[in-house]
């Protein structure tokens, strides 16, 4: 999307929230606020950039608490600090892209609000690296693309990078990397970026029975009427067409 059309979009979304709480000042200040937690470094979805916090899951989250007529609060913060406050109460929600994948022992997880395949992203596959050393694949720490590399037998061949997703995108920049394994969005937004350019997709994506390809946001599994309230309202935004705006805004092509 041009620069005057992310503006203008934005601009409209920030006058549905400042409506919505000008309307209902009284029941919002009584109703207790949602505390949403988000990567403080993972672009395109969150990251802090010269206005705040910015991103595709910051623009859905606050559509998400209009849809849901909820006053919220946002934290950034690393990885591992989202699913420990989460787990301990000092979170509501966590649109975590470690977590999203729907998978996990101690959280629930809302419909699915959009599909990614998984990629390789460098200069040169995988499988023509040089046999004479391991290949240096820069993952994210405790996540499913982690206990993939795991599963398939990563450790015993290849190097593991398991770091905020920001600091991965740096360390391929600095050549201390030959392939990151990213989902396609982050690996659209980081190749059309003007650091980005000098890399590509290399080999193929993921096989789609790897590893699921639709992400959900994470909530405690007690949370039975918040995740109904956020699974309508995800719908409400898809009907009403807010989802694809903020679609169109980070992406040229349809998520869902």
């Amino acid at each position: 999307m041009r620069h005057t059309e992310k503006t203008i979009f934005f601009s409209f979304l920030s006058a549905i929230v400042l409506a919505f709480f000008c309307i209902r000042p009284a029941a919002a200040h009584a109703e207790k606020a949602l505390k949403i937690g988000l990567e403080r470094n993972c672009p395109p979805f969150s990251y802090e950039g010269e206005g705040g916090l910015s991103g595709f899951n910051v623009d859905m989250a606050r559509a998400l608490c209009v849809a849901m007529k909820r006053r919220c609060e946002f934290f950034a913060m690393p990885p591992d600090g989202l699913q420990t406050e989460l787990r301990e109460g000092g979170l509501d929600l966590v649109m975590d892209a470690r977590a999203i994948t729907g998978r996990s022992e101690d959280m629930a997880f809302s419909a699915p609000y959009f599909h990614a395949r998984f990629v390789y992203v460098g200069k040169i596959p995988v499988d023509r690296i040089e046999e004479s050393r391991p290949a240096r694949i820069g993952v994210r720490a405790g996540g499913a693309l982690q206990r993939y590399l795991e599963e398939t037998g990563a450790p015993s061949r290849n190097t593991l990078v398991a770091d905020e997703m920001g600091n991965i995108f740096a360390a391929l920049r600095r050549d201390e990397l030959d392939v990151m394994l990213v989902n396609s969005l982050q690996a659209y937004a980081f190749l059309v970026s003007g650091t980005g350019r000098r890399f590509e997709v290399v080999g193929e994506p993921l096989p789609l029975d790897a590893l699921s390809t639709s992400h959900h946001i994470g909530m405690r599994k007690d949370d039975r009427d918040l995740g109904a309230a956020l699974d309508r309202a995800l719908q409400k935004m898809r009907y009403n067409g807010l989802f694809f705006q903020i679609n169109r805004a980070w992406f040229s092509h349809t998520l869902y």
